[in-house]
């Protein structure tokens, strides 16, 4: 390339990148003026959308998620909180209408279809990619019947102190061999051991031991073990009128306590809570 050529492609390129320049320069906003964000596009009522949530308890508490990852880690869980069944993003179309359905159903609604149904409703007008922070509660169920939205239960559940057990059940609960004489903790109850008494070809004996009054938690309360005699005892539920717990997957609330029974209301499919719901909805191709 000669230097009259070199020299022409040189100024032709600066003109070139210049115009580029300037012409980029021209389009920004001048002082003072703000560059123009595309409007946001708002959920409107009937929207098919994949919904996303955490909802939490008035002391903060963990009560239902969509994300695998709070549901595994979160360190502040509420006593009522299950793991999504299936985690990740719900369908849902946005309004009314999965409300309208929760009332014409047979029974008491579950907790995770309920809130999916109550957040549809809460989402409409909101926009699409972002969270949003959302209280929300619930109505009682138009279509329940009485039978089915009150449930009696006993406070007290009488039991034996001495039983017999299957040798196979016996190792599979042990994890090996019984011995006579071996006391091992009940897992699920703290505080409670059963002994291994005597045994023959096909079962063992095994004797239930606990400390007298020995407490722990229970999904309606408290559990209270009461020593009878030495062949018997009885678990005693302590619960009070506004306590909230989980049966499966509905939630209730106890709505009366006496001496020999409670009552479980399950009306309300939040059992009355107000929950505190960071949503996120998304399109859908559907």
């Amino acid at each position: 390339m000669t230097k009259e050529r070199a020299g022409r492609w040189f100024i032709g390129l600066f003109f070139f990148s210049a115009s580029i320049l300037f012409g980029c320069a021209a389009q920004l906003p001048q002082s003072g003026e703000t560059a123009e964000a595309p409007p946001e596009t708002k959920i409107e009522a009937g929207a098919a959308t994949m919904l996303t949530y955490s909802c939490y308890l008035e002391n903060g508490q963990l009560a239902a998620t969509t994300d695998p990852v709070k549901a595994g880690f979160h360190g502040n869980k509420a006593a009522i909180f299950q793991p999504p069944y299936e985690p990740g993003p719900v369908f849902v179309i946005a309004g009314d209408k999965a409300i309208q359905r929760m009332h014409t159903m047979i029974g008491p609604e579950d907790f995770d279809r309920a809130i999916a149904g109550y957040l549809a409703r809460a989402i409409v007008g909101r926009a699409y990619g972002r969270s949003h922070r959302l209280s929300i509660s619930a109505e009682v169920q138009k279509s329940i019947t009485d039978s089915e939205r009150f449930l009696k239960l006993n406070r007290h559940q009488p039991a034996k102190r001495k039983n017999r057990m299957p040798l196979a059940s016996l190792e599979k609960l042990l994890g090996k061999a019984p011995v006579v004489g071996d006391r091992h903790p009940v897992k699920e109850l703290p505080g409670v051991y059963i002994e291994v008494g005597a045994i023959d070809d096909d079962s063992a004996e095994i004797l239930t031991d606990f400390k007298d009054g020995l407490t722990i938690d229970d999904p309606f309360g408290k559990k209270r073990f009461v020593a009878i005699d030495e062949e018997a005892f009885e678990v005693v539920i302590d619960t009070e009128v506004g306590h909230i717990a989980r049966s499966g997957m509905v939630l209730g609330r106890v709505s009366a306590v006496d001496p020999q029974y409670f009552t479980m209301d399950y009306g309300d499919p939040f059992g009355g809570a107000v929950l505190s719901c960071d949503a996120l909805a998304t399109r859908t191709g559907r």
